[in-house]
C-alpha cells in the first residue's frame, strides 16, 4: 500500500474500532431479554426496554447473525472469573475480548477459517492475557445498563436463535412467522414474508458457521426449500414477493408474477443464498444465487447508472423496467455494490462462475456504486444521503444509520476495484462522520438517523427515536466495522 494511503487507512481503522466497540457494548449490556429470551423488542436511546415489546423475525435473525459474526471474528467478551471486568455498570469501559495476544482481525476463529478461507490460531477463548480495551467516548457515567454481567457473543447469538426457533417457526412448513409476543407464547402476525425468510437463511447460516449447531443448518435448508417451492418464478427468474400471505392453515401457492420486485429483497436474497451455500454446498442454492446475480447485474434497467427501488419482472432474457413512481435509494445501490463484489470473490474461489462472467458482473456493480457515490455522497460533511432521482438533487438528505454502514463498505470495494484514492478519502471522511455524529457517544450504538450536518433531533416517539426496534438491530452497525476491519487489515 502506498504511503499516501496508509494514513487514511490507519485513521479509518481507529474510527471503525470505536464504532465496533460502541455497538457491541450497547447490545451486550442492554439487548438481552433475561426474562423470556431473545432480544427486547424496542429499546430507548439509553437502552431501556420500552413498548412495543413484541419481537420480530427480522430483528431476531439479525441479532443472531451479528453476534455469530462477532464470535467468528474473535470478539467474545469477558466470562466470569476473567481478570478483566465483565460487568455492565454505569462506569464500565467498553472493552474488546479477543484471543490471547492478538487482535480479532488478525486472529480469526477456526470457524472463520472455514467461512473466510483464513488460518485459525488454534488458541483458546481464554481472554485473561488479552490487551486492555478502550473506553467509550463521551460521558461513561450516563451509559445506563440493565444487567450487571455482560453475556458473551455466543450467549447472545444463542438466545436470539433459540427464541426465533421456539416462537416463530411454523410447524410443517419450513417457514417462519413475522412477529411473536414478548414471552414467545403466541404468534401475533403469521405473515410469511419473503424478506423475513431471507434473514432466516442469512442468520441461521452464520449461526451454524460460528457454533456448528446442525439444527441451524437444517432449518435454513428447510426454509429455502419452502421459499423455492412457493415463490420461485421460472418464467421471469427470481422470487415473487408477497407481503400479505398468511399460510399456517392453507397450502402455499405462487402469487401474481407481475407484482413489482424490490431491489431490497433481491439483494438480500443474494446475500442469504451465498451464506447458505457457504455452509451447505447445495446445488439448487447455487443455481438460484447465480440467477439473482444475473438479474441484479444484467437485467435491471438503470438510469444514469442507478438502480430504482422496484421493478416489473420480465420474461427470461429481457430487461426489467422500473415500476411507476420509484426513487433511487443510494444505500441500496451501494449495498448491492459490495455484496456483489463479495459474492463474486466467493464464487470465483470455488470456481462456480466463469471469470469473464464475474468480471462483467463486477464491472456492472462498480458502475452502480460509482453512480450512487457521485449523486448521493455529501462532499461537505461526509456520509451518504438517503434517496433521490437520477440527475436531480436528493429528495432526502437525512443520514440514515444503515445507509452509512453499507456505503462505507462499498467505498472500500470501489477503491479496491478502481485504485482511485478519492474513494479512500471519502471512506475516511464518512467513517469519521459516523463516529462523531451517527454514533451515540453517550449511550452507544447508532442513532436511526441524523440531519445532513450531523444534527440530531427528536421524531415524536416514532421508530426514529428508538435505538432498537423491529427494523433496527445490531446487523448493519456491526457488519460494517467487522467486515471493513477484516478487509483493510488483509490488504
Amino acid at each position: 500500500m502506498h504511503v499516501s494511503t496508509q494514513g487514511l487507512v490507519a485513521d479509518t481503522l481507529t474510527d471503525l474500532a470505536a464504532i465496533r466497540r460502541s455497538v457491541y457494548h450497547f447490545w451486550a449490556c442492554n439487548g438481552l431479554d433475561e426474562a423470556y429470551g431473545g432480544f427486547h423488542g424496542t429499546l430507548q436511546r439509553d437502552g431501556s426496554p420500552t413498548p412495543p415489546a413484541d419481537k420480530g423475525l427480522v430483528q431476531g435473525t439479525r441479532h443472531a447473525w451479528a453476534f455469530s459474526t462477532f464470535h467468528l471474528h474473535g470478539y467474545r467478551h469477558a466470562e466470569a472469573g476473567s481478570k478483566r471486568s465483565s460487568t455492565c455498570s454505569a462506569h464500565a469501559p467498553l472493552q474488546d475480548v479477543v484471543e490471547a495476544g492478538s487482535t480479532a482481525a488478525e486472529r480469526p476463529s477456526a470457524a472463520a477459517a472455514a467461512i473466510y478461507g483464513q488460518t485459525s490460531t488454534g488458541q483458546s477463548d481464554d481472554d485473561s492475557t488479552a490487551g486492555a480495551g478502550q473506553p467509550l467516548e463521551g460521558d461513561e457515567a450516563t451509559m445506563l445498563s440493565h444487567k450487571q454481567r455482560r453475556p458473551t457473543s455466543q450467549q447472545l447469538a444463542r438466545s436470539a436463535f433459540e427464541f426465533v426457533v421456539s416462537s416463530l417457526l411454523l410447524p410443517d412448513t419450513g417457514l417462519l412467522a413475522w412477529m411473536a409476543s414478548r414471552n414467545g407464547s403466541s404468534i401475533l402476525q403469521d405473515n410469511t414474508v419473503l424478506y423475513g425468510q431471507w434473514f432466516v437463511l442469512y442468520g441461521f447460516s452464520q449461526y451454524y458457521a460460528a457454533f456448528g449447531d446442525v439444527r441451524a443448518q437444517q432449518y435454513a435448508l428447510d426454509c429455502f426449500a419452502a421459499v423455492d417451492a412457493a415463490w420461485h418464478n421460472s418464467s421471469t427468474g427470481g422470487y415473487t414477493e408477497n407481503f400479505v400471505n398468511s399460510i399456517p392453515d392453507e397450502a402455499l401457492a405462487p402469487v401474481d408474477s407481475e407484482m413489482p420486485r424490490t431491489l431490497n429483497v433481491l439483494m438480500h436474497g443474494m446475500e442469504a443464498l451465498a451464506a447458505l451455500h457457504r455452509i451447505s454446498g447445495h446445488p439448487t442454492v447455487l443455481q438460484r444465487l447465480l440467477e439473482l446475480l444475473d438479474i441484479l447485474c444484467a437485467r435491471l434497467a438503470r438510469e444514469q447508472g442507478l438502480l430504482y427501488e422496484a421493478y416489473l419482472p420480465a420474461a427470461a432474457g429481457a430487461q426489467w423496467q422500473p415500476a411507476p413512481g420509484q426513487v433511487v435509494v443510494y444505500g441500496h445501490n451501494l449495498e448491492s455494490t459490495w455484496l456483489v463484489a463479495d459474492t463474486l470473490d466467493y464464487l470465483l474461489g470455488i470456481e462456480a462462475i466463469p471469470p469473464a462472467t464475474a468480471a462483467a458482473y463486477r464491472a456492472a456493480a462498480m458502475n452502480i456504486g460509482a453512480a450512487a457515490v457521485q449523486q448521493g455522497y455529501d462532499a461537505v460533511h461526509g456520509g451518504v444521503f438517503e434517496s433521490g432521482l437520477p440527475g436531480r438533487a436528493p429528495n432526502s438528505t437525512a443520514k440514515v444509520w444503515w445507509v452509512q454502514a453499507e456505503s462505507m463498505m462499498a467505498l472500500w470495494k470501489l477503491w479496491q476495484h478502481s485504485g482511485e484514492v478519492g474513494y479512500l478519502r471519502k471512506l475516511a471522511h464518512s467513517t469519521r462522520f459516523v463516529r462523531q455524529h451517527v454514533l451515540d457517544n453517550v449511550y452507544g450504538e447508532m442513532f436511526w438517523q441524523v440531519e445532513a450536518d450531523g444534527t440530531s433531533k427528536f421524531y415524536n416517539n416514532t421508530n426514529l427515536d428508538t435505538k432498537g426496534n423491529m427494523w433496527k438491530a445490531s446487523y448493519h452497525s456491526a457488519r460494517a466495522p467487522l467486515f471493513l476491519e477484516r478487509w483493510m487489515t488483509q490488504q
